[in-house]
């Protein structure tokens, strides 16, 4: 196929093929082909619909996806993008994309949902923790350090320029099962909750509110006691799922 030359007319092609071309060029272009091509892994156009800009390398809630089946079936297959919202705990968790280009509130633009990208954390206090995932934590733009996430931090988080940024790994969300001490005055008598120290090889990391309702729940969790606590998503809360004898 030749190129065409200034003032050549263009023959040959269907009417409702060109426009079908020119409808998906203006939606790519504007996000950016030179980032976002065949065998790019990981990146999928997103549009911003969070009623707010969003910065590179901030976060945003995958609602649904841009153009449903019903809607354009080819256009679902061949050309997936996403629906971008404000990030929100209780929707979200572990369930987002990060922003690799400024994207207006109402536009379409580059987002990754899995491999490698850096994000924009916020590191809860006390910062001394070895957080391993960034997630969702509240409504915020950007992510937050967390015992579980979509998001394994490799490297960092680094200060600069009055921001912190994590070098990460985008995949399928992770919420591992953590070793444990039951610290509440009296322990935690089944069916109710209290605090318990998460601690990483000995060492104490954070004092979480765990409840004791799982299969753990026959006996009561004495103060002291040890055990294995893990955070369920669909809950939105950290449950004792063993106790140590």
């Amino acid at each position: 196929m030749a190129k065409l030359t200034p003032g050549q007319q263009l023959r040959g092609i269907p009417a409702s093929d060109w426009n079908r071309f020119d409808e998906a060029a203006n939606r790519i272009l504007p996000a950016g082909l030179d980032r976002l091509r065949l065998g790019d892994p990981g990146k999928v156009l997103v549009f911003n619909d969070s009623g707010g800009d969003v910065q590179p390398f901030r976060l945003l809630g995958i609602f649904d996806a841009r153009v449903k089946p019903g809607d354009d079936l080819d256009e679902f297959r061949f050309n997936p993008a996403i629906w971008g919202d404000k990030p929100q705990t209780a929707k979200y968790i572990g369930k987002f994309c990060v922003a690799q280009e400024w994207i207006a509130d109402g536009d379409t633009g580059v987002a990754q949902v899995s491999g490698l990208t850096v994000i924009e954390v916020q590191v809860p206090s006390p910062t001394q923790y070895p957080w391993p995932y960034v997630d969702i934590i509240d409504d915020a733009y950007h992510g937050h350090e967390s015992w579980h996430g979509a998001a394994e931090i490799l490297a960092g988080p680094y200060s600069h320029a009055g921001s912190r940024y994590a070098l990460c790994r985008l995949g399928p969300y992770q919420s591992p099962t953590y070793r444990g001490v039951v610290q509440e005055t009296g322990g935690i008598t089944a069916g109710g909750s209290g605090d318990v120290d998460i601690k990483v090889d000995g060492t104490l990391q954070e004092t979480v509110t765990a409840h004791h309702v799982h299969m753990a729940a026959a006996n009561d969790a004495n103060e002291d006691a040890e055990c294995l606590v893990r955070f369920y998503r669909d809950l939105e809360r950290w449950e004792i799922v063993e106790l140590e004898c």
